[in-house]
């Protein structure tokens, strides 16, 4: 048996570094690395059953804690993870009877800017302020 919770917390640890499209077809789940490198489809052998309770979990995640409440049938949001809360990726999903896909990607933090000392926010403050002199 796949434990649902499990393999939906390795997904998104995976899913933290890299792209992917994930979706069902007759005999299981179909993954697909959607960055960089050879784009070869990778097998899982899931029911469809196990691929749309994936799909749930996935669901519940989004809306739990999250302002923006996505639908079990489907939508799209940020997610954030793990014990500190501080990994996130976008996820856009479709749990239908007719269609079942998830595309889960990174969301890069931009690099944070050094703040100057207080000596050099008030010289620039000076220089900034003052009239130009005129001649």
């Amino acid at each position: 048996t796949t434990n649902v919770v499990d393999l939906v917390d390795r997904l998104m640890i995976v899913c933290h570094d890299e792209r992917f499209h994930f979706h069902w077809e007759l005999k299981g789940a179909q993954v697909q690395p959607l960055e960089g490198g050879e784009s070869e489809q990778l097998h899982v052998p899931l029911s469809k059953s196990q691929f749309r309770a994936v799909l749930a979990r996935v669901a519940a995640m989004c809306s739990d804690g999250s302002p923006c409440q996505v639908s079990p049938y489907g939508g799209e949001t940020k997610l954030q993870f793990g014990s500190d809360q501080k990994r996130s990726v976008k996820v856009v999903f479709a749990n239908t009877p007719d269609t079942q896909t998830l595309d889960i990607r990174p969301i890069r933090r931009a690099a944070r800017i050094k703040p100057i000392n207080d000596k050099q926010t008030a010289a620039s403050k000076r220089t900034s302020s003052a009239p130009a002199k005129r001649v």
